[in-house]
């Protein structure tokens, strides 16, 4: 096929009306494609899962009651037809977010048509722009892509309604009404952007219609725009005097996004007028220079790393032909010498850009601050992206310098977010062996147990998600609101009980869910991905040398008769967990384990030998203790000199380690260990001379 036929097929395609808005699907799917087989849960994730599970949406309606109340129909219009499926949910918020960013730009171009290329390049660029890098958190998320997308329509609607000719075109502006309305009460993230409403009224009004009288625009503009106003004022009343009220009178709370910066701005008008102007400064500069800088933030080149490489190359492959596609048909620049209609859109970005965040920023919180606080960009993000390009545009004016720049600056954002999204699914693969793990140590515990841990098992969580995702593994439906299990990590010591000692009350309330146990019905446990199997903590591994003090303090804590194993086991939920993996060493273990507490010494080496016949071998010798265990008891005494010195050749720091599990063992047994044997043992660790440091 010649050239010239390539030319022509692209240049149809590039035609249909279809293939924009499938090009930016297909940018923000190669994002991740390639992981999303691989992506789980994460974070604010978990707390969805977890009522998902439940199945109840009385309970879906009093959880969200404490900061965005009428936010529960989307997950109670969405649960019963998606699946708790990790992939389903990935789908569904990457092509919501896609939708609204066609929207977007729909929007615009029906306004400035002549700067199709402008806003078709900002779609693409918004899909992938690095200022956020939550995307994978699907769920959670779902609920701000779904706000964003009736705010999208909202607009569109509206803007189709001033310029069409169309009969129905009042039909368009009732549901544009009702949509703001919707996305304001659901979430108050995009209400910052409705400041560009009343402009884009005005800009929408003045293209169709060029010699119209000032005092006639106005009028028009007035009559457009005073619905959307009264919403907007009745949903900022409610918000200020009426919720807060209700929050405290009817669930003693408080008040979850307190308006800071406005109660500081009615004390201290220069002082709040201050700390605002700071808020938004630091925020719109880090957005405009260091947000976008993150995809090529020297720390992340990695030339060693082939996934780096890779990245790199499928990014500028899709920019690439995103911009042959685009430039097949209109050759044009952005800018045009008529700067009188670039002037609006200038207005549009920069008020998108200054009050996007205006919701955050009023309660004193912001979008360089905090581990999650990329989802604060959002709404501003959109005047972000416009502007650079904007800018690029206006300095760049040689078509060939101003293209390359382009194709770089859409191709390195396209593999940063493959880069961030690779990071999650490696992420939830340590989740999934945490939660394997955690399922074959204990196929069921009773309720009222506290689970203590100084570790968290994912990057991407919090100590609450990891307290629902417990809840979710262990399933049981909740009663009155009664959690049965949670997660905490020792520094809680203060907040929901008083001291790292038993009989302690925990005491522990999240939005309308409660859970009370006490430490002295905890399961404490380590987990560190990467370098070896998940421990419940007792005497066996207190002391060994990849145990913290945090988690040598948690040993005490730790009651194993909290696991219930009369209990028939419940089989995590694979649409959740995923299928069973492969049963490697780890498994062995903790069966092994199993019976090491059990004091069933035969099945302890019956199921350690089970997994060195398939070929397993431990990560470290920490993991062979059940097997010295074992042989101590059966007076096995060759194969307990055996285990222990092939313990000590693993790792020479578990000198110090060994010496303790021998005199533990001689403890808790109320036996000596043979003089012949002992004998031997001190040509392994001569546990009376003193140790390095």
């Amino acid at each position: 096929m010649d050239l010239r036929k390539i030319s022509k097929i692209i240049q149809s395609l590039s035609l249909q009306p279809w293939i924009y808005p499938s090009y930016l699907l297909l940018i923000g799917l190669i994002s991740s494609v390639l992981s999303f087989p691989k992506l789980g849960f994460y974070w604010d994730d978990w707390q969805a899962v977890f009522l998902y599970q439940n199945n109840n949406n009385q309970l879906i309606r009093e959880f969200f009651l404490f900061d965005r109340p009428f936010s529960s129909w989307t997950y109670e219009f969405l649960f019963p037809f998606l699946p708790m499926n990790p992939m389903v949910w990935q789908i569904f918020t990457m092509v919501t977010r896609v939708l609204a960013v066609w929207l977007i730009v729909s929007t615009f171009e029906k306004i400035w048509a002549d700067r199709q290329l402008l806003f078709r390049w900002t779609g693409a660029v918004l899909i992938v722009f690095p200022s956020f890098t939550l995307q994978p958190i699907s769920v959670a998320f779902s609920q701000h892509f779904i706000t964003f997308f009736i705010f999208a329509l909202s607009i569109y609607l509206m803007v189709l309604s001033v310029t069409s000719q169309a009969r129905i075109r009042w039909v368009f502006f009732v549901i544009s009404i009702i949509l703001t309305g919707l996305h304001i009460f659901t979430m108050e993230y995009f209400l910052g952007l409705e400041v560009i409403r009343p402009f884009l009224i005005y800009f929408a009004i003045k293209s169709k219609n060029v010699g119209i009288l000032t005092k006639k625009l106005l009028q028009k503009i007035i009559l457009f725009y005073l619905p959307f106003a009264l919403i907007i004022m009745g949903f900022i009343y409610w918000r200020l005097y009426i919720f807060p009220d209700q929050l405290v009178n009817q669930y003693l709370g408080e008040e979850p996004n307190a308006p800071v910066i406005i109660n500081l701005l009615i004390q201290n008008p220069l002082k709040g007028f201050l700390k605002l102007a700071n808020l938004i400064l630091q925020d719109v500069s880090y957005l405009l220079t260091q947000s976008w800088l993150r995809a090529i933030e020297p720390t992340s080149i990695r030339l060693d790393a082939a996934f780096f490489g890779f990245s790199i190359f499928v990014g500028f492959i899709i920019s690439s032909l995103f911009f042959v596609i685009l430039s097949v048909n209109d050759r044009r620049n952005f800018v045009t010498e008529n700067h009188s209609r670039l002037r609006g859109i200038v207005i549009i970005s920069s008020l998108a850009l200054l009050f996007g965040g205006l919701t955050v920023w009023i309660t004193n919180r912001q979008l360089i601050q905090g581990k999650w606080s990329d989802r604060f960009s959002l709404a501003p993000m959109i005047g972000t992206v416009l502007l650079i390009l904007i800018i690029i545009e206006w300095f760049v004016r040689s078509g060939r310098p101003k293209n390359i720049i382009l194709v770089c600056f859409l191709g390195f954002a396209i593999a940063f977010q493959m880069r961030t999204t690779h990071s999650y699914a490696l992420d939830w693969q340590n989740q999934l062996d945490f939660f394997w793990q955690l399922h074959w140590r204990i196929p069921a515990v009773k309720p009222g147990t506290a689970f203590f841990s100084a570790i968290l098992p994912s990057n991407y969580s919090s100590d609450y998600s990891v307290g629902f995702a417990l809840n979710t593994l262990f399933r049981d439906e909740i009663e009155d609101k009664e959690l049965e299990h949670w997660y905490f990590d020792p520094g809680g010591k203060g907040y929901y009980f008083n001291e790292l000692e038993t009989e302690n009350d925990i005491l522990y309330s999240f939005r309308n869910l409660s859970f009370s146990g006490s430490t002295s019905n905890a399961i404490t446990y380590m987990f560190k991905p990467g370098s070896g199997c998940l421990l419940l903590l007792d005497k066996a591994y207190e002391g060994n040398s990849n145990m913290d003090l945090n988690h040598q303090e948690l040993i005490k804590l730790n009651n194993l008769d909290q696991i219930d194993l009369d209990s028939p086991s419940k089989i995590p939920d694979r649409h959740i967990f995923g299928d069973e993996p492969v049963r490697d060493w780890c498994y062995y273990f903790q069966k092994a384990d199993i019976s090491r507490k059990s004091k069933d010494w035969i099945k302890t080496l019956e199921v350690v030998q089970e997994g060195y016949n398939q070929g397993f071998h431990p990560r470290s010798g920490v993991e062979r203790i059940p097997e010295m265990e074992a042989y101590f008891y059966l007076n096995d005494w060759d194969s307990f000199l055996n285990v222990s010195n092939e313990i000590y050749q693993m790792d020479f720091y578990l000198d110090r380690y060994l010496c303790t599990q021998w005199d533990r063992l001689e403890m808790e047994s109320q036996s000596i260990i043979p003089k012949e044997v002992k004998s031997k043992l001190i040509s392994i660790v001569d546990c009376s001379q003193p140790f390095k440091q």
